[in-house]
This record gives structure tokens, C-alpha cells and sequence, in this order.
């Protein structure tokens, strides 16, 4: 099955198009947003843990590495792998579930 369209435009929202070599960087550079957005809401740049304020500011440097690939403005070559981006992304999503339980 085809989706058409799917990651077409920067998750930015700057409605640039996305090549489609780039969009799996484009799903990331969303999933980053996403999660950072929720760390946000919970408050993690205050929190007492330092773990989920690692997490967060991690996040921020994900998204913004993934934006600029799309952007034309790093090459994928230049950045992290995908071992550190998989890490990150589990760890992060586990530190959300352990917060919205606690809250």
C-alpha cells in the first residue's frame, strides 16, 4: 500500500517540500518535536531529576539536527547514527510514561 503524500512538507511547518530521501529524517525531526513538546507540557527543563532535563535538552539537539538535514543544511553524513537516535528515543518515551504516572 502507497501513502501519498505522507512527510511531503517539512515538519517544521515551513511547508517546504521534503525529498524523499529525507523524509525518514523528516519522521524524526516530527517524533523529536513530539516528544520535546510533551516534555515541555510536564515540565522536564525545571524538573529535580536531571535525567529528564538530559532528555529533554537531547531532544532539542534530535530535532533540530533532523530539521536541518531536511533544510539542505547538514548532510546525514554529519551527523549522529542511528544507535544514539533508537537510545534516545526509547529512553525518552519511557521517561514521558514515568512522569504522566507520577503526575
Amino acid at each position: 500500500m502507497a501513502w501519498f503524500g505522507i512527510g511531503a512538507t517539512c515538519s517544521c511547518g515551513c511547508g517546504r517540500r521534503v525529498a524523499s530521501g529525507d523524509r525518514r529524517m523528516n519522521a524524526r525531526a516530527r517524533t523529536a518535536r513530539q516528544l520535546v513538546g510533551e516534555m515541555e507540557r510536564l515540565g522536564f527543563e525545571t524538573d529535580k531529576d536531571e535525567y529528564r532535563r538530559a532528555f529533554l535538552f537531547e531532544g532539542v539537539s534530535w530535532r533540530n539536527q533532523y530539521t536541518r538535514i531536511v533544510h539542505g543544511e547538514l548532510t546525514r553524513e554529519e551527523t549522529r547514527g542511528d544507535g544514539p537516535w533508537e537510545a534516545w528515543r526509547s529512553g525518552a518515551r519511557s521517561a514521558l510514561r514515568e512522569a504522566r504516572r507520577s503526575r
